[in-house]
């Protein structure tokens, strides 16, 4: 039997409204989406997903992430290919600051929370 799509693929975002992932519930695996990402990014920041999926892990869809994101193991939907963390100036500009407001921005801190 096909598990639905709702069993195995659980957003985190019920217990983690934003943040970062701090632990994996049992029985589950973190992995996250394709949208470029830094390290420690939050939950939801830019389009950036982390989701909970039922194990064990379909290596069909997913491949071991070393990203280096957040401090669990974790995964990645194959298809998107080799993951990897850029800057968190690279991330603002990116999503449309000018490179001096992202500039300013990661001067101050930001807080991906």
């Amino acid at each position: 039997m096909q598990p639905t799509m709702k069993k195995d693929f659980i957003s985190p975002r019920k217990g983690m409204r934003s943040g970062v992932p701090r632990m994996v519930p049992e029985g589950m695996f973190l992995w996250h989406n394709h949208v470029q990402h830094c390290v420690g990014m939050a939950n939801g920041v830019n389009g950036f997903r982390y989701w909970h999926a039922t194990l064990p892990v379909d290596y069909r869809k997913f491949m071991r992430c070393q990203c280096g994101v957040v401090d669990l193991p974790h995964y990645s939907r194959r298809f998107a290919g080799k993951q990897k963390c850029v800057s968190a100036e690279r991330v603002l500009i990116n999503s449309g600051m000018t490179v001096k407001q992202a500039r300013n921005l990661v001067r101050e801190g930001i807080d991906w929370s």
